[in-house]
C-alpha cells in the first residue's frame, strides 16, 4: 500500500480543514483499498 501521511494537507472536498490525510498506492478498487486500511487497524488495537 505504501502509505504517505500529509499532516498539513486537507482531504479536497473538505480543504478548509487542514487535518491531514494519508496517501496510498492505487491498486485496485476504492472499497477494497479501504478495506484493507480496516483491516491493518484493526491489527493495531
Amino acid at each position: 500500500m505504501n502509505p504517505t501521511l500529509e499532516k498539513d494537507k486537507a482531504y479536497p472536498k473538505s480543504w478548509w480543514k487542514v487535518s491531514g490525510r494519508v496517501l496510498v498506492d492505487k491498486k485496485g478498487v476504492k472499497s477494497g483499498i479501504v478495506g484493507e486500511i480496516v483491516k491493518r487497524m484493526r491489527g493495531r488495537k
